[in-house]
């Protein structure tokens, strides 16, 4: 086994550890393949860790293995979250088939990373899935306290976003566009007044006041807003 494997799976502490997955990720293929065989052996948090790593190595390991765990139903719930993400950060849209399958997952953590993974990387082979959950969403009772989301965290806290952001990246025709324009408009009084306010300052084409107006979406604004923090590297690649 190479040094990197005994380090992952013998660390003595947290910092051993965290030194040992941040020199796999750096370490090409032979590291790839080290974080991979180390979920074999590691429990815990250790494990979630290993996978969000094997989001930014590289080598022939990683994927298939991601891949896996992300859809196995009988996984660590935080595992297969960090599954996605990571699947989502090492292959971009080409993790879409996944992401797409998740949203229908029984469990609901999964299902809200899947729609945010999708919203960053995804292509739009879920369009009518993710359209059909926004206008469920938007068509049931309006927030009991508008007011609790916060401006600043959206991008991590809003489903509703991740879903209109999503379908916004993928108005192919002008029936989507409509469509989408329809369903967040009949639906505005069911958004949390934060999600309101983002939608008036980036998306105006998408309110209320500003629907007959012709203004452009800022479609690579709006997909680096959806993957900050989210996608942002955890290590540094030297």
């Amino acid at each position: 086994m190479s040094h990197i494997g005994l380090r992952l799976r013998y660390a003595a502490d947290a910092n051993e550890f965290e030194t040992g997955v941040a020199e796999a990720v750096r370490g090409g293929a032979a590291g790839d393949e080290a974080l991979a065989r180390a979920l074999l052996a590691v429990g815990g948090d250790r494990r979630v860790t290993i996978v969000a790593a094997l989001g930014e190595a590289e080598g022939p390991f990683g994927v298939p293995v991601l891949r896996s765990l992300a859809q196995e139903k009988r996984e660590d719930v935080d595992v297969r979250c960090a599954g996605l993400v990571a699947l989502s950060k090492r292959i971009g849209v080409e993790a879409s088939d996944v992401l797409v399958d998740c949203l229908t997952d029984e469990n609901e953590s999964v299902r809200r990373y899947a729609l945010k993974c999708l919203a960053c990387v995804g292509d739009d082979r879920g369009w009518a899935q993710v359209y059909e959950l926004l206008r469920v969403a938007l068509s049931g009772a309006p927030p009991r306290f508008p007011d609790s989301l916060s401006f600043k965290t959206l991008s991590l806290q809003s489903e509703n976003l991740a879903a209109i952001g999503y379908l916004a990246r993928h108005l192919t025709t002008p029936n989507r566009r409509s469509a989408l324009v329809d369903v967040v408009v009949g639906g505005w009084n069911k958004l949390y007044s934060a999600e309101q306010q983002w939608l008036e300052e980036y998306c105006r084409s998408l309110t209320p006041t500003g629907r007959h107006e012709q203004t452009e979406l800022d479609v690579g604004w709006i997909t680096s807003w959806l993957c900050h923090p989210l996608m942002s590297a955890l290590y540094q690649h030297h």
